[in-house]
C-alpha cells in the first residue's frame, strides 16, 4: 500500500513537471501572438486615422508578417503597395526579393533584387542580397562581381573568403 502511494505521488510529480514545462512554452507562444496582434492593431489604427502609410510602418508590418512566417501575406502586401506606388520602389522590390529568397524561389528573388538595383544602384544591402542569391544559385562570376562592389562601397560587410580579391 505504501509503495502504491509513493508511485502515485511520483506520477503526479512527473505529470506536474511536464505540465509546467508545457505551460511555459504555451505562455511564450501566447505572448508572441498577443504582441503581434497588438502591433497589427496599433499600425492599423494609425493607418486608418491618418490614411497615410509611411515607410517605417510598411517595414514594421513587413517584419511582423515575416516573423509570423506569413511570407504570402508579405508578398501580397508588397505587391499591393507596388501597384499603389506609395513608397520607394527599391524598398518594395528589396522586400519582395527577400520574401522569395526565404521561400527558396531564387530566380524570382534575383529578378526583384535586380529591379531594386535599377532604382538604387549603390545600395549595399541590395548588392549584398543579390550577391548572396547568386552564390546560392551557384553563379560564381556574378556573385564575385557583386560582392566586390559591396566591398568597394562599404568595407564593413563580411563576405565569404572565396569571393575576396
Amino acid at each position: 500500500m505504501n509503495s502504491n502511494l509513493f508511485l502515485f505521488r511520483l506520477y503526479v510529480l512527473v505529470f506536474f513537471f511536464f505540465l509546467f514545462i508545457f505551460s511555459f512554452f504555451l505562455t511564450k507562444q501566447v505572448y508572441i501572438l498577443l504582441k503581434n496582434y497588438l502591433q497589427l492593431v496599433k499600425f492599423s489604427k494609425i493607418f486608418i486615422k491618418n490614411l497615410f502609410l509611411d515607410e517605417d510602418i510598411y517595414i514594421k508590418f513587413f517584419n511582423i508578417y515575416i516573423n509570423r512566417g506569413n511570407l504570402f501575406l508579405s508578398i501580397s502586401m508588397s505587391e499591393l503597395f507596388l501597384k499603389i506606388d506609395l513608397f520607394r520602389k527599391d524598398l518594395v522590390y528589396r522586400c519582395l526579393g527577400y520574401c522569395y529568397e526565404e521561400s527558396n524561389f531564387l530566380y524570382i528573388a534575383k529578378y526583384y533584387y535586380t529591379k531594386a538595383l535599377f532604382f538604387s544602384p549603390s545600395d549595399t544591402k541590395i548588392l549584398f542580397r543579390l550577391a548572396s542569391t547568386y552564390d546560392k544559385l551557384g553563379d560564381i562570376n556574378n556573385a564575385t562581381q557583386f560582392f566586390n562592389q559591396v566591398i568597394i562601397l562599404d568595407s564593413s560587410y563580411l563576405i565569404p573568403k572565396k569571393y575576396r580579391i
